[in-house]
């Protein structure tokens, strides 16, 4: 997936399927958190990844082995 909308439809479908009692996202990235990110991390990226912060900015209870995707501000070189 490489729009928002598309994650954006994805994320409800997938918060139904797993019946969340609240919404597991964050409002959506803009467009200068994202560029401010890039740069201090000095990579662009990639695509897919940038249309998910910017459709939710993190996300809880992603699956059980993967407990939550950070939001923008805590991502940072493993």
């Amino acid at each position: 997936m490489t729009t928002t909308e598309a994650w954006k439809t994805f994320l409800h479908r997938h918060a139904s399927a797993v019946k969340a009692s609240e919404w597991p996202g964050s409002p959506g990235a803009s467009n200068d958190q994202l560029t401010q990110t890039e740069k201090r991390l000095a990579i662009n990226l990639p695509p897919s990844y940038r249309s998910f912060l910017h459709a939710s900015n993190g996300w809880t209870q992603a699956s059980r082995s993967v407990q939550i995707l950070l939001p923008i501000e805590q991502i940072q070189w493993f």
